[in-house]
């Protein structure tokens, strides 16, 4: 059992300590104070939220006063599938073995390894199940109660997951050549694909990098991030496929990031993201973040 890698996102991190006390600060600050100082802290700069000219601002606005309907459904991994599953068909969607609060519920002969048990509620965590021991391992260690208690709508003031139920869901593992699939995050303004971040293993290690929709290099990075790969990668088979899936998913939602699980079948869709990295991502160079936001047409009111 393990989890997944987060594929050398190598973020700097305060002490334990320090986090604490911020975390407690932080909690009652307003939304709006609370992602500015953020904002501050890792852009050096306050944001323009009233009149946002960036990527990463206009992310601020989306999550402040943007309460487009759609979006708790669109965070929810569990409904999402079910949105995925009328635009592009079943296919896209990666099946759901169970899915509940109670892991003690879980029939386990009837589940399939190797599996991945993730939360519906909350981005960016994702265990893998080898077999049956790994989920008695993973129960023993009382995972499951700690991820339930997450609330991205209080952590990174994420709207849309506030009101996403607490659950978690078990899938089978979607692989490729035996090991985990790249990762394909299409970025898509209103049906236009921007650009590409393709997430993948390469020797040993995770990397990612930048493409256009040509698949052209593209000389951007998070400088925040280790691991960026600025080399020769060949593009998915299913890349044509992908894109396709994409803009039908995204053909009238002003912003989204559809990402696909590239494995050895087809793709999949493993979420479709409307908050990336909170709104908190730099990029080098930063005009690439100015790039974006002018792609970027928002609602006209809040």
């Amino acid at each position: 059992m393990g989890q997944l890698p987060d594929r050398g996102w190598e973020r700097p991190r305060l002490g334990a300590g320090i986090r604490r006390v911020a975390k407690l600060l932080a909690a009652p600050m307003p939304d709006r104070q609370y992602c500015s100082l953020r904002y501050l802290a890792l852009h050096g700069r306050l944001p323009d939220i009233d009149r946002p000219q960036r990527f990463s601002e206009k992310l601020q606005w989306r999550k402040l006063y943007d309460r487009n309907p759609l979006f708790p459904v669109l965070t929810d991994k569990l409904a999402c599938k079910g949105f995925v599953a009328s635009r592009v068909g079943g296919d896209f969607v990666v099946p759901t073995l169970w899915s509940g609060t109670d892991l003690r519920a879980v029939d386990w002969t009837s589940i399939t390894f190797p599996a991945v048990i993730k939360p519906a509620h909350a981005s960016g965590l994702v265990s893998l199940l080898k077999d049956r021991r790994d989920a008695e391992a993973f129960i023993a260690a009382a995972t499951a109660e700690r991820w339930l208690r997450i609330d991205h709508s209080l952590v990174n003031r994420e709207w849309a997951y506030g009101s996403v139920p607490p659950r978690l869901l078990i899938e089978p593992a979607c692989l490729a050549a035996g090991r985990l699939p790249a990762d394909c995050r299409l970025h898509m303004f209103g049906g236009q694909l921007s650009h590409i971040e393709l997430d993948f293993e390469r020797d040993g290690r995770w990397s990612y990098a930048y493409r256009g929709p040509d698949w052209a290099p593209l000389a951007v990075h998070d400088p925040d991030a280790g691991g960026h790969f600025s080399g020769d990668v060949p593009p998915p088979g299913s890349i044509g496929a992908m894109m396709e899936a994409a803009i039908r998913l995204s053909e009238d939602i002003d912003y989204v990031r559809v990402d696909f699980l590239v494995t050895d079948e087809r793709p999949y869709v493993g979420e479709l993201t409307v908050y990336p990295a909170a709104g908190f991502e730099r990029f080098d160079p930063p005009s690439f973040d100015i790039e974006l936001g002018g792609r970027w047409r928002l609602p006209i009111t809040r």
